[in-house]
């Protein structure tokens, strides 16, 4: 399937956070050299995750939870495939009775119109209200689905990218914040759509402002890896 013809998302940054980044943002995170890969995947018993697909079967050769082969899954449309990647990838299994909330062909259909909105609207706002209303998933979940689903419909310089709780907002974000005093700080990031975007808006912040070369995936991956290993 061929990639669409447009690439840039439609963000909408939140000010205060922008205001907050002019002003404050600490020297460690502009001096990044090289831009770090996304974990690259890892195989997948593809018995473990039958009950979860409506075909009850792995694609030949999509057993590997690669970047490339969720992107695939979600440009073919194949939306409970990308989903069972997506997870093995973030390393979510353990996750899975918050996430698989509903029967299987429910899931397929909010993926889908989540895929219709991101396609028509540009950005992620519906996509996200509807996960959130109709399946409830976390951010971290929601985050990481909607990263590969912008990517497979061509949004690769600005796409959504994942948030955790271990490093975005145990590590980095106290690192962003913790040398301003609180009345400087803008509003938490922990805080569903609201608290994503002005996520977002760091990272994009990140990207315009401080490596304009790099894609939003390559400046979340750096991130993770340079405060996982502090």
């Amino acid at each position: 399937m061929a990639k669409p013809y447009f690439y840039i998302m439609e963000w909408l940054d939140d000010n205060s956070t922008v205001t907050f980044l002019d002003k404050y943002l600490p020297e460690q995170f502009k001096i990044f050299t090289q831009p770090q890969s996304q974990f690259a995947g890892r195989y997948m018993n593809v018995h473990n995750w039958q009950t979860k697909l409506l075909s009850k079967q792995m694609l030949t050769g999509k057993a590997y939870s690669s970047p490339d082969n969720i992107i695939t899954c979600f440009r073919k449309n194949q939306f409970l495939e990308g989903l069972a990647m997506t997870i093995s990838w973030g390393t979510m299994w353990r996750q899975n009775p918050r996430i698989y909330t509903t029967d299987l062909l429910r899931i397929y259909q909010v993926l889908e119109n989540c895929n219709s909105s991101l396609h028509d609207e540009k950005n992620i706002d519906e996509a996200w209200k509807n996960i959130e209303s109709s399946l409830s998933w976390s951010p971290v979940i929601t985050s990481k689905t909607l990263h590969f689903m912008c990517r497979a419909l061509g949004f690769d310089k600005d796409p959504p990218v994942a948030i955790d709780n271990k490093i975005i907002l145990k590590r980095v974000w106290p690192a962003l914040t913790r040398s301003v005093k609180a009345s400087a700080k803008p509003s938490s990031w922990a805080n569903g759509l609201s608290g994503y975007k002005r996520y977002m808006t760091f990272i994009n912040y990140l990207r315009c402002n401080c490596y304009p070369d790099w894609s939003n995936t390559q400046i979340e991956s750096t991130l993770f890896i340079v405060f996982y290993n502090k």
